[in-house]
């Protein structure tokens, strides 16, 4: 069954990477785009918060998730 929604979930993600990490940076090399985009992952998941996950960021969502199934 076909999700469309989902797809406006992965643009909005793709967008919020691109804007901050991506555009206006010149990369020598693969190494560099990895480097940043794994650097933006890392903040995004530790630091950003989500109103839709309760202004938790993408992390404490997940650590929250966690404890509820395990109980």
């Amino acid at each position: 069954m076909a999700e469309p929604q989902t797809n406006g979930v992965v643009e909005r993600f793709n967008r919020t990477l691109k804007e901050p990490a991506i555009h206006g940076h010149s990369f020598r090399n693969v190494e560099e785009v990895r480097a940043v985009v794994s650097a933006f992952k890392d903040r995004y998941n530790r630091h950003w918060r989500l109103e839709k996950r309760g202004f938790m960021s993408p992390r404490e969502a997940r650590q929250s998730s966690a404890i509820r199934k395990a109980a």
